[in-house]
């Protein structure tokens, strides 16, 4: 049997978790290797982590913080007005140690940032899993605060609608005619959705479902990377041996079938239509 206390403070872990999930998207919104933007981000986040994860601040502040910038040497001084072999070799390697620098402090940022998402996942379960008692009269806390189902709405508006914008225009560059279907009419934003009750509360069977089309469509991501990537070896698509195009049809078609399972899914939950360009 549960107090008042208990559903209260229930209810309380909901309304955290939904904050949590608005910090996350906020973060991945960020411009890759920005740290002028995550650090914006960190000095929001802070007073709310402070105020009700008081105990998980002190790694909060751990991992928040900005990492050691890659610098490297330079050779021959500042650029020369003067051109001749010894000024463009140096000029060509100080080009070169630049462009290294920018690399790597992007990828020590987005590791950063990594870190940060990954903390934000793990009080996000930790929230769903005091909630969650296995008790009838929790199902609708349940499924309001559930991460997973979360995480799908979130990935199905924001990686799905790139990865299927990015497949049109792959389309276009190929020269194939548009296959793209009409959207329903329907939900459009991952706030519209989330604000919804969901009808489906028991959602053990739809959390797989939702990994399971995750891990799909992130799994055919690399494998049409894979397929990009060879394709740009032979100059381009139409140079390549048809093998090679094969691999890339077969990757965007199976992300386009994940993708349309994902949305299903979602839209059982919440029993309301969702409008995705790319999706029926």
């Amino acid at each position: 049997m549960y107090t008042i206390h208990t559903v209260l403070g229930s209810i309380l872990n909901v309304s955290n978790s939904r904050l949590l999930v608005q910090l996350k998207q906020e973060l991945e919104s960020t411009q890759s290797g920005s740290w002028h933007e995550v650090d914006a981000w960190i000095a929001k986040a802070t007073p709310i982590i402070q105020r009700y994860y008081p105990h998980d601040l002190v790694y909060f502040q751990r991992i928040a913080v900005a990492p050691p910038r890659l610098v490297l040497p330079r050779v021959g001084g500042l650029r020369s007005p003067f051109k001749n072999d010894a000024s463009l070799a140096f000029d060509a390697s100080n080009d070169e140690a630049t462009a290294s620098e920018q690399i790597t402090n992007y990828k020590r940022i987005d590791h950063t940032k990594n870190k940060i998402l990954n903390f934000l996942d793990g009080l996000i379960v930790l929230d769903t899993n005091s909630i969650i008692q296995g008790d009838d009269g929790m199902n609708e806390l349940e499924g309001l605060a559930n991460p997973i189902l979360m995480q799908g709405v979130t990935f199905l508006f924001n990686e799905v609608k790139e990865i299927l914008a990015e497949r049109r225009k792959s389309r276009a560059d190929r020269k194939e005619p548009d296959d793209t279907p009409v959207p329903s009419t329907g939900l459009q934003t991952v706030e519209e959705v989330l604000n919804l009750k969901p009808k489906e509360v028991r959602l053990n069977d739809i959390n797989e479902e939702i990994k399971h089309c995750i891990n799909m469509i992130e799994q055919y991501r690399k494998n049409q990377r894979y397929a990009e990537a060879a394709i740009q070896q032979f100059g381009n698509i139409f140079q390549a041996p048809p093998i090679k195009r094969s691999e890339l049809e077969d990757a965007e078609k199976s992300i386009q079938e994940y993708a349309q399972r994902l949305k299903n899914t979602i839209e059982k939950v919440y029993g309301h239509k969702i409008s995705i360009v790319g999706l029926l």
